[in-house]
């Protein structure tokens, strides 16, 4: 464990005892730990900001796709990982169908015409932006599936439902398993006192 992890665990402890925010951290673990490029976050008012303040201590940018009475939903995400995850040419293949101008493209371009897109569907539930997938990480030969086979027909469902290679996707999960358990451990230990930096 590094002094900055246990210094951001310091800086937000006295945040810890929201539930909502526990469980906010742990979904976001793979994500923190680098597995992940992305992460979409549905969030309350209320965890807003000890969210934000992450990235004082974080490398990760974070975009409002959406904000209602109720809610925003952030999009979390570290620039050079999804960069190199878009410069995959299945990815980018898939990304010109949804009409993103790739490789010219850059994240300057691609999230405020996702931001457009996620917030028309969220008001209407039309036209889901089904890159957002592809921008979470998730293999393009699966996001092409749940398209092709409108969510049906898949070959394991964990994280997301999988139409490609099942193997590779459990050894993907378990290791999100993992990251969301060790995160869970670290959260119990600093609500318990245990640790001190």
């Amino acid at each position: 464990m590094t002094k900055e992890t246990w210094k951001l665990m310091d800086e937000i402890n006295k945040d810890l005892s929201d539930r909502a925010l526990n469980l906010t951290m742990i979904r976001c673990a793979p994500f923190f730990t680098g597995m992940k490029p992305s992460v979409l976050l549905t969030i309350g008012g209320s965890i807003f900001a000890p969210v934000i303040r992450m990235q004082d201590y974080m490398d990760f940018e974070a975009e409002i796709l959406f904000t209602d009475a109720r809610r925003q939903i952030l999009f979390l995400y570290r620039e050079k990982d999804l960069t190199e995850r878009l410069r995959e040419p299945e990815t980018e293949r898939l990304m010109r169908r949804y009409g993103y101008d790739l490789p010219d493209s850059d994240l300057g371009m691609i999230l405020p015409r996702l931001r457009t897109r996620y917030d028309r569907y969220m008001r209407t539930r039309e036209d889901f932006p089904h890159e957002i997938g592809l921008l979470l990480g998730y293999p393009a030969e699966d996001v092409r599936g749940f398209v092709e086979h409108q969510g049906e027909d898949y070959r394991y469902n964990g994280y997301w439902k999988v139409y490609g290679d099942v193997e590779r996707a459990k050894e993907i999960f378990a290791g999100y398993a993992k990251a969301e358990e060790w995160l869970l451990r670290l959260i119990t230990l600093r609500l318990r006192g245990r640790h001190r930096v």
